[in-house]
This record gives structure tokens, sequence and C-alpha cells, in this order.
């Protein structure tokens, strides 16, 4: 692996254990069948496909999420998926990608029903040494609706609310609790930061522990004491 120089590897992705999708280089391989053969049995809906929005091959996993056989995606390429009036942007972007990179985009099934894509390429090369994509692409749809409804919920209370991802980064929170941290902590709360970043260091053993009941399926709630800009010290009840 190490002789064969960085642009003529190719990048294969993979869904992990929490859902989400890795990455990881192998070779080229000499010709696109073989290319093709690990392809068809990766869980995740792939395609392979060329510049001009062409269809090399279609995966099972693909087959299945848009109702279209391998055939007639070859027959009828990106477009079919891809709404016409997005699609010559699209490839221009896969085109002008300088190694991995993800966008969503609306898709449509074979019944017509739309989705909402998470789509990812990279690119790899046949056997001609043409430049050709490795596009997977997932239905993002549910978890979208779940995100907006949990957002209408949290923005919708006067409790102060933060929700957090399994690994304790800040998916959203309300304006309620943005302000109870900026009068007791002093802190302005981000979206993507790790909820232990903003805990006291005298309080960090005791709330790694209680995140560790929490994500164990446990409901824990926790009273801690603070103060605010004007010395005033406050209880604050979390659960």
């Amino acid at each position: 692996d190490s002789e064969l120089p960085e642009e003529k590897k190719s990048t294969l992705f993979t869904r992990s254990s929490d859902g989400s999708i890795s990455n990881f280089l192998f070779p080229m391989f000499k010709s696109l069948p073989g290319y093709q053969s690990i392809v068809e049995h990766v869980i995740v809906p792939i395609l392979l496909t060329k510049a001009d929005g062409s269809i090399l091959k279609a995966n099972k996993a693909a087959c299945h999420l848009f109702g279209y056989t391998d055939q007639e995606f070859k027959q009828k390429g990106l477009q079919c998926i891809i709404e016409h009036a997005e699609i010559k942007t699209f490839l221009l972007r896969e085109r002008n990608a300088n190694g991995h990179h993800k966008e969503e985009m609306a898709g449509t099934k074979k019944n017509g029903e739309r989705i909402l894509l998470e789509i990812s390429y990279s690119i790899f090369y046949n056997e001609s040494d043409e430049k050709c994509f490795c596009t997977t692409l997932q239905d993002i749809t549910a978890k979208k609706q779940a995100e907006q409804e949990i957002s209408l919920m949290i923005n919708h209370t006067d409790e102060p609310f933060l929700l957090l991802d399994p690994n304790l980064r800040i998916l959203n929170f309300n304006k309620q609790f943005a302000q109870l941290y900026q009068t007791c902590r002093h802190l302005q709360i981000c979206i993507g930061r790790h909820i232990m970043e903003y805990v006291p260091p005298e309080r960090k053993e005791m709330e790694a522990q209680l995140y560790v009941r929490v994500l164990a399926g446990h409901t824990e709630k926790s009273e801690f004491s603070v103060h605010d800009s004007s010395g005033t010290t406050r209880s604050v009840a979390c659960k």
C-alpha cells in the first residue's frame, strides 16, 4: 500500500457500530469488476458513477432503497434519483471535489416517494485510469423529521432544555438553557461542543458518573448551587 501514490488510492465507505458512515483506504483494483465485487456486499447504498452522471454499478442496498434494479440504474443514470434541476450542479460539485465530500439533497424513489439524502462521494480510477466516483447515499428523512419535532418541542417549553448525542456532544438547546448557563456559569453554550467542557472542575467527576448512568438507561436528578454575576446564590435542579 505504501508504494501506491495517494491520488491512486480509493475510499470505500461502510457503516460503523453507531450508525455513522466511516471510511478506509485501499488500493485501486486493476479492473472495475474487482471494485464492484467489494461494493456489492456493503450494507450501505452505494453507486459507482462516472463524471457525466452515468452509473457503472448499483449495489443491492441502493437497489433496495430506491426500487430500481442495477440494470435500470445503468440505463437511467443519476437523474433517476436526483431532480433534473439539481443534477447539473451536483455533477459539477462532484467533479470539483477534492477527495471526500458530503452534502444533503432531495431524492426520489422509483415509486415517486421523495426522501432526503445524505450523499458522500469520493474518487477512484477505473482500469482506463478514468476518474470515477464511489457515491454513498443514506436516507435521513426520518432523522431530519425527528430533529424538527425535537426542535419544535424544546422551543415551546418554559423549562431549560438540552439535547445531547450519545457522545455527550450538544445537539440542540433552547434559549432558556442558554440564558441559564450565561447567568449561572457565565458561559456561552455552543452546538457541537462536549457538555463536559462546560462543567466546573469540582463537578466533573460527579457529572461524568451521572451521564454514565443516564446512558445506561436510568433517569437521574441532580441539584447544585451556583453564583450568578451579581453574587446571588442560585439552586439549580436538573433531570
